[in-house]
């Protein structure tokens, strides 16, 4: 996990009990770092549409599309369609 996080540059591990979580936060890092290696290597699972979900919300959020109501209530459809 320590390799993953030097890998991307970005985010931080968090270990609870034998659980560890590797947490990427804030739309920069999203957009610039987790986008294009997905982007590159896609998933090969049912986990493709959640993440072309996630890539539509980050782009309406890049886009300040979420400042206003409208968008903002896409913002969440969109969420609320992400398993």
């Amino acid at each position: 996990m320590n390799q993953m996080a030097k890998f991307f540059g970005a985010g931080y591990l968090r270990i609870s009990g034998n659980t560890c979580h590797f947490t990427v936060g804030g739309i920069h890092n999203l957009i610039s770092v987790i986008v294009p290696h997905f982007d590159k290597y896609p998933l090969q699972t049912k986990k493709m549409g959640d993440y072309m979900l996630l890539k539509q919300a980050l782009n309406r959020m890049q886009n300040n599309a979420h400042l206003n109501a409208q968008g903002i209530a896409e913002v969440v459809n969109i969420k609320a369609a992400i398993n």
